[in-house]
């Protein structure tokens, strides 16, 4: 591939150099002069070709070397933007390390934030949990309330409902041994 003359151009010029040629052996043909003259004039008409294409080829050639010249300072400009993104590059990546280490470090300690407060809030010995337990033993005197209620209406004694509820709780106990 030439990096010369684009082909519109170079095509310019061979067409035009073409024409001069065909119109001087035209004229040629025209002339009523002698085989000599002709002869002279027809090698007179190939010169000027031959220089048409010998300034063609040195137009080329020159676009050529100019355009090898702005290649090469065109390489020599990516090369140093490619050296300055580099350089940008180590210098962004060590302080994307660094951003993402203080990152991490704040994670860390915000969790521990996170969770002292939220065992402080729910955790075993907080207010949450003390309601909880208060709601919970409200409701299981609440159902046993209910029980004692339902076992009067059925007829049966105070002392029968008193072992029947001393007999559920240890065995309520029990049962939170054996799942501990």
């Amino acid at each position: 591939m030439s990096l010369g003359l684009d082909p519109s151009t170079k095509t310019m010029y061979q067409r035009n150099a073409e024409r001069t040629y065909a119109y001087d052996a035209a004229n040629v043909g025209r002339m009523a002069t002698s085989g000599q003259s002709a002869l002279a004039a027809l090698g007179a008409a190939s010169a000027r070709k031959y220089q048409s294409d010998l300034q063609l080829a040195s137009m080329d050639a020159q676009t050529r070397e100019q355009h090898f010249g702005d290649y090469q300072s065109a390489l020599v400009r990516d090369e140093g933007m490619t050296q300055q993104m580099w350089e940008r590059n180590q210098y962004n990546e060590a302080s994307r390390k660094r951003d993402l280490k203080a990152g991490l470090v704040g994670q860390v300690v915000k969790n521990m934030r996170d969770n002292a407060m939220y065992e402080q809030s729910y955790g075993s010995g907080s207010a949450y949990a003390q309601l909880m337990r208060d709601k919970q033993r409200q409701t299981q005197e609440s159902i046993e309330l209910t029980k004692v209620a339902k076992l009067k209406a059925m007829g049966v004694g105070d002392k029968e409902i008193a072992e029947g509820l001393s007999i559920a709780k240890q065995t309520e106990e029990q049962s939170k041994e054996l799942n501990k």
